[in-house]
């Protein structure tokens, strides 16, 4: 009997550790995730460009994506910046792109997220850096590739067996 009740207490310890673990700590991590401005829409951190959730927690129907470069890195000082021109509630613009993003590693990102993007349009800007005789290089794509995007994109029925394989 004594045993019964010791686990008895125990499985309410741990159901009401649980519930505010739930209540409490949880709820960080979806509000780190997402929030009410543009702060992570304009972010330039690896993280973001890594992590399917928080690009697409921060996608609404007033969101565009644009995928870029080093271009959308080194001007983000500059007035011409998207994120001077297009930082408003009713229309914003998520960056996706840092130095040696190349289309390889956009086509992956892209067929991650596409299903959180309800516009269904893109803007991509082209490096011409990035049509080189020699094609990628292995050190520039390993460290942007995401496994988290990768996966997605394999899991993505849109995407046809063929295009998978290649």
């Amino acid at each position: 009997m004594i045993k019964l009740k010791a686990f008895l207490l125990s499985l309410v310890l741990v159901i009401a550790t649980l519930a505010l673990l739930n209540v409490t700590y949880v709820k960080k991590i979806d509000d780190y995730y997402k929030v009410k401005d543009n702060s992570i829409r304009y972010s330039t951190s690896y993280e973001k460009y890594k992590s399917r959730d928080i690009i697409t927690s921060n996608i609404t129907p007033n969101t565009l994506v644009l995928m870029g470069s080093s271009e959308l890195v080194a001007t983000i000082n500059e007035d011409y910046h998207p994120n001077k021109i297009f930082n408003y509630n009713d229309f914003n613009i998520m960056q996706i792109g840092t130095s040696y993003s190349q289309n390889i590693i956009q086509a992956s990102t892209l067929a991650s997220i596409e299903g959180s993007m309800s516009k269904r349009k893109v803007a991509i800007v082209e490096s011409v850096q990035w049509f080189e005789k020699d094609g990628t290089h292995q050190d520039a794509f390993l460290n942007k590739a995401s496994q988290e995007h990768i996966f997605h994109m394999l899991d993505n029925d849109k995407i046809s067996k063929e295009t998978k394989e290649n």
